[in-house]
């Protein structure tokens, strides 16, 4: 009974702590005007702005969750969404990672996961 109590628990704390980490990343993401090329729902490439949260959501999950999107967060890899339009992310992306601390992209991590 009390490993069942304990894994309750881990498991608790855990999804609570990926709470904490998607609001604060929700921040993040806000104040950095990352919100003015991408939107939750709706994707704006047509008029040369950015994929939607919960579309880039959906291909990170399919391609590894969390540690596919951090690669790619931190520079470590190219996106698999809309690539073409990367180039003009490029300056962005370069200035987030320089400014912004591991922790707070995997927060972002969350936020973007969590839609």
């Amino acid at each position: 009974m009390k490993k069942t109590i304990s894994l309750i628990t881990f498991l608790v704390l855990t999804v609570s702590m990926t709470f904490a980490s998607a609001k604060n990343g929700k921040k993040i993401f806000a104040e950095r005007y990352c919100t003015s090329c991408h939107d939750v729902a709706k994707d704006q490439l047509k008029i040369n702005k950015g994929p939607s949260l919960k579309h880039i959501s959906s291909k990170y999950k399919a391609d590894g969750g969390k540690d596919s999107l951090k690669k790619f967060l931190n520079g470590k890899r190219k996106p698999i969404v809309a690539p073409e339009k990367h180039r003009r992310m490029k300056k962005h992306a370069k200035r987030a990672k320089e400014s912004l601390t591991k922790k707070e992209r995997s927060d972002i991590a969350d936020y973007i996961l969590s839609k």
